[in-house]
């Protein structure tokens, strides 16, 4: 059996924002993000909607193209 990998979207959104040198509260103030939201949604205890993910990679200049639905 296939092993599904997990990708934690706030981890990626850690790397690109490392990548970019965007720190969290910058994100937050420009975004007018709550601090303590995103830092629950970086450090992974919470998944975002797709609103709150799409808003963020637009700022950091990316584009969301495919979301996949799995099933439940």
């Amino acid at each position: 059996m296939k092993k599904k990998k997990i990708i934690l979207i706030g981890s990626e959104i850690k790397g690109i924002m490392t990548k970019k040198g965007v720190t969290a509260y910058r994100l937050a103030k420009d975004l007018n993000i709550d601090q303590g939201y995103l830092s629950r949604v970086l450090s992974g205890r919470i998944n975002p909607g797709y609103e709150f993910v799409r808003k963020i990679m637009a700022y950091l200049g990316y584009e969301i193209r495919f979301v996949k639905k799995t099933k439940r």
